[in-house]
């Protein structure tokens, strides 16, 4: 190993195999699912190969770093917080699921419940959900029977507990001010049956089962009440009776996908299908007579909302209405915040709205399309609209992403494709300003702890993906952290005469050769990124050489040698039927 020798001494990088590209898994580019903990935030990023890491951060370079290896944890994600601890729920390749709670740090991250079985033919793991800082999650036992069971945690091994069993996965829980609502059926009950808890066993109850017939079955919650349609009905609830509020028409369709809670009442859609279509809006407190409609028009087609589209500001409630299209341009519609009819705000922009509504400090804000230029409104305490800024002279331009930090609002503008800008605004025209321009732009988050937005970002394509972190002006924008690429560890390394023959997830998967200054791609072929080397295996070295099985996808399987170099690589059996072992023997290798 004559080359390899001469590389003695000081430790030097002979090449770097995967440039650290922006990293996708799923279909997700990280950093990723930013959560709020003790002193800090955490996030999903790559730290080599495997799944993706959990990182903290403080706001700093030096206090931005990978605390838990995603190895130890599986596939999965980040899934809340409940200010001090994240949850983290994950899967491994086996199927096998567990959650867990981290405060940022390897010591503080706990497993709150392992071997969670599966939830159904079409899950792949425990279905969650965090409300007012708890994590419910599912325990679900193999057929026959197929009942669950459902957990709650607030964040520690010691508050993880089992609260109920059901006959069937719980697809939603919501909740408000220390109640919980949920729709399963129940053991001996098979249809769907609305349930009631405090957080405890004793306190979790089935309150009513409703019929399978209704073309919807819902629940949302606010000031400790449900609001709940099934039956084609709509009712509400205390935690204790269930009361009808109104039977549906035939053919009124009513959910809460889209239900925003604004100070005492819950605000959700419902649409009537006439012949033409009628758009309602619905407000409720979760009483019986606090419950009405507030609005009324007619569109063409299935509405479709921004996901801010209800704001209050001071004594009046705004609305962002779809258009006769049934979508964007949106119009502005306002009523008291005391309930009341609600009518189209008069401004020469507001019935092209092309966003959601937003405050900041005592101002609303909407983004709207008059002609050709994208521009930002505000509205000022006594309720005068008036444009703040133009954003956009493009004709089309995409914005969202709205996130509030550091006293400010931040979106993206997407003038062209492949262009993406980060805008910044405190409602002032002088403070509306363009911070910065990325190919990437991505999961902008808003920080309470380090009083900033951060953001994943890449100035190149080719280049790295990076953690940023802003405060509102072009100077704070800066990189913090560069994020590692996928799979860049060498592994399976084997000798091979002068040089190694190793696997590798770099820029090319698969086959990797090098020496003491140089390494090259020699073959393509499957390389798990989680540490598995199945389509190379056996991989063994005789010394001056490299014998390894290529595996296909198909079966099919063939033997192949290296000297770690591309010209080297070649076949020399092919469709002989699975190698079970390789073995050297005196530079030789023995098969079978």
């Amino acid at each position: 190993m004559a080359d390899i020798a001469s590389a003695e001494g000081v430790a030097y990088q002979v090449a770097d195999i995967a440039p650290n590209t922006p990293q996708r898994q799923d279909g997700y580019l990280f950093p990723d699912n930013f959560q709020p903990v003790a002193g800090g935030d955490v996030f999903l990023a790559r730290a080599g190969s495997g799944p993706p890491s959990i990182w903290r951060t403080d706001g700093t370079p030096n206090g931005t770093q990978p605390v838990v290896a995603g190895a130890a944890l599986g596939i999965g994600a980040l899934v809340g917080s409940n200010g001090q601890r994240a949850y983290f729920a994950g899967s491994s390749s086996s199927r096998t699921s567990a959650v867990w709670a981290t405060d940022g740090t390897t010591a503080g991250t706990v497993l709150l419940k392992g071997g969670l079985g599966a939830g159904g033919f079409f899950s792949t793991g425990p279905d969650w959900a965090v409300v007012d800082g708890r994590l419910f999650f599912h325990d679900c036992h193999p057929n026959p029977g197929r009942h669950c069971d459902l957990w709650i945690s607030e964040g520690t091994p010691e508050t993880t507990r089992k609260i109920a069993e059901v006959a069937a996965l719980v697809g939603k829980v919501t909740g408000s001010a220390g109640k919980f609502y949920f729709l399963a059926p129940t053991l001996d009950e098979p249809r769907p049956t609305l349930w009631r808890s405090d957080g405890t066993a004793a306190g979790t109850v089935p309150l009513r089962s409703f019929s399978f017939e209704s073309p919807s079955l819902d629940v949302t919650s606010v000031g400790g009440r449900a609001v709940v349609v099934a039956e084609q009905k709509l009712w509400v609830t205390d935690g204790s009776s269930v009361e009808l509020v109104r039977t549906l028409g035939a053919n009124e369709f009513l959910e809460f996908f889209s239900a925003i809670v604004v100070g005492p009442k819950v605000y959700f859609l419902a649409v009537r299908f006439n012949g033409g279509n009628t758009f309602d809006v619905w407000s409720s407190d979760g009483t019986v007579a606090g419950t009405s409609a507030v609005l009324s028009t007619s569109i063409a087609f299935s509405p479709l909302v921004p996901s801010h589209w209800v704001q209050q500001l001071g004594t009046r409630i705004y609305f962002a209405v779809p258009g006769p299209e049934g979508k964007d341009p949106y119009s502005l519609w306002w009523s008291s915040a005391q309930g009341g009819s609600a009518q189209p705000l008069a401004c020469s922009a507001c019935s092209s709205v092309r966003g959601g509504l937003w405050t900041l400090d005592d101002e609303l804000l909407f983004p709207v399309k008059v002609g050709d230029s994208y521009s930002l409104w505000a509205i000022d305490p006594t309720h005068v609209p008036r444009p703040v800024a133009t954003f956009c002279s493009n004709n089309f331009c995409g914005t969202g992403a709205l996130v509030e930090a550091a006293g400010k609002t931040f979106f993206v503008v997407t003038p062209t494709s492949g262009t993406n800008e980060l805008w910044v605004t405190d409602a002032t025209t002088a403070g509306t300003m363009k911070l910065d321009t990325f190919p990437w732009l991505f999961e902008l988050y808003g920080s309470a702890s380090a009083d900033a937005l951060l953001f994943g970002a890449s100035r190149d394509l080719q280049t790295q993906t990076t953690l940023w972190i802003s405060r509102g002006t072009v100077q704070s924008t800066t990189e913090l952290t560069v994020i590692e690429g996928a799979g860049s560890e060498p592994h399976e390394l084997r000798r091979a005469g002068s040089r190694v023959a190793f696997l590798a997830c770099g820029d090319e998967v698969g086959l990797w050769g090098a020496g003491a200054h140089d390494a090259e791609f020699s073959k393509e072929g499957y390389v798990d990124c989680l540490g598995s080397t199945d389509g190379f295996h056996p991989f063994v070295s005789t010394g001056s050489r490299v014998f390894f099985q290529h595996a296909h996808f198909s079966g099919y399987e063939e033997l192949w040698v290296t000297e770690g170099t591309a010209s080297s690589t070649k076949k020399l059996l092919e469709g002989h039927g699975s190698i079970r072992d390789i073995a050297p023997a005196s530079g030789d290798a023995l098969i079978w």
